[in-house]
């Protein structure tokens, strides 16, 4: 009876890791959108539009960037500037002189002159991105 028990104990557990791993739900106004753990890159702002970035689907919101950063609250993210919010587990380079934060997927945010100091100390502080500083491409994480 016992090994029954921790069989169908470890059956519970794989079925629902395996269901967390497929995929996150997220629900934006009254939107749902479906996608990987860890998959999202970024959010980009189109008008009154949002285009989520993920590592297999951009998909088109309806929703404007301060709903999908309320939704997504506590993921790892961060607002770069009006338009952008990134995945910091996704940022390849950041590079301070240029003001440029290099995405996974190749896209290069530019870091408003007025935030910079301000979000790459919060960037090395809070989640332990290296910044450089030079001209060349960056420090690849």
């Amino acid at each position: 009876m016992a090994m029954n028990l921790i069989d169908l104990w470890y059956d519970i557990l794989e079925f629902l890791f395996k269901k967390q791993i497929r995929s996150h739900s997220v629900k934006i106004g009254t939107e749902h959108v479906h996608f990987q753990p860890g998959g999202l890159i970024r959010i980009e702002a189109d008008g009154s539009y949002c285009h989520l970035i993920t590592t297999n689907k951009v998909y088109l919101i309806s929703r404007n960037m301060s709903t999908i950063e309320k939704a997504i609250q506590g993921w790892g993210i961060i607002r770069v500037n009006r338009s952008n919010i990134i995945n910091v587990a996704h940022i390849a380079s950041v590079n301070s002189r240029k003001r440029q934060i290099i995405m996974s997927d190749g896209a290069v945010i530019l870091i408003p002159r007025r935030s910079k100091k301000h979000l790459t100390n919060h960037l090395v502080s809070q989640y332990q991105v290296k910044v450089s500083q030079s001209q060349s491409a960056g420090y690849h994480s």
